[in-house]
């Protein structure tokens, strides 16, 4: 059996506010990315983390990204700073785990998806997992699955992104079991290692953005600002729809 170590590259994303940077504190079992209480961004640029589990022989390569939606930056501006950052740090990661807090989901979050899709094509979803936090707010997995379902966008949403969501409580006495639940999930979707994300059109969704971000003089919205990044991606790649959304 070979004893090289092999590696499980996963990325961070989300909005400020909903955990995220404490989750990746979780899965890689100490304080490696700046966590506080606040809706505030915290992470302003792409920092890396890693844990290496020897019992697995594997190394852990955890990335955590600029929230998403925080910034006064246009959104291609911060889609370029993710996108490129995974591809430096993050290459062909093997999971991408959207953090929510599902008490928090509101209109602004329903875009979040058609956003990734940009920044890394309709592939995403394939290799997205949704983590929501603060799980203890559930009695059970089964309570848990009943109110997101009691909520029509979120649960909407979560089909969208292949359904896979998993809830954890990233709080002290809860972190190994937490800890536990994301690497048998992402081991799961990737099989192991052996599924890794890839899209052939990443290029195309990166000159789009940047496209954007240099010639977009419209409003703030949010709503805008996406259309204005997939009309470029439909004039990029005419007749094909896996770099967007067409429900935007």
């Amino acid at each position: 059996m070979s004893n090289d170590m092999q590696e499980m590259r996963v990325v961070l994303i989300g909005k400020s506010g909903t955990g995220k940077s404490s989750t990746g504190n979780t899965l890689l079992g100490s304080k490696v990315f700046d966590a506080k209480l606040s809706f505030n961004a915290v992470t302003k640029e792409c920092v890396e983390g890693r844990f290496v589990d020897h019992n697995k022989n594997l190394t852990y390569i955890c990335v955590d990204t600029p929230g998403l939606f925080d910034s006064s930056d246009k959104l291609a501006e911060t889609a370029l700073k993710i996108q490129s950052s995974v591809t430096k740090h993050c290459h062909k990661p093997h999971a991408f785990l959207l953090v929510l807090e599902a008490t928090r989901f509101n209109h602004e979050d329903c875009f979040t998806l058609s956003y990734l899709q940009m920044m890394f094509g309709k592939e995403i979803c394939e290799h997205l997992i949704i983590v929501v936090t603060h799980g203890e707010r559930f009695q059970s997995d089964d309570h848990f699955m009943k109110k997101l379902k009691e909520n029509d966008p979120l649960w909407d949403f979560i089909k969208k992104c292949g359904g896979r969501v998993i809830r954890i409580e990233n709080e002290s006495n809860s972190k190994q079991t937490a800890r536990e639940n994301l690497e048998e999930t992402i081991e799961k979707l990737s099989r192991n290692g052996k599924e890794v994300y890839s899209c052939k059109y990443l290029s195309t969704c990166s000159e789009a953005l940047a496209e954007s971000l240099a010639n977009y003089k419209g409003p703030k919205d949010i709503d805008k600002q996406l259309q204005d990044i997939q009309e470029i991606l439909k004039r990029k790649l005419p007749g094909c729809c896996c770099c967007y959304d067409n429900n935007l």
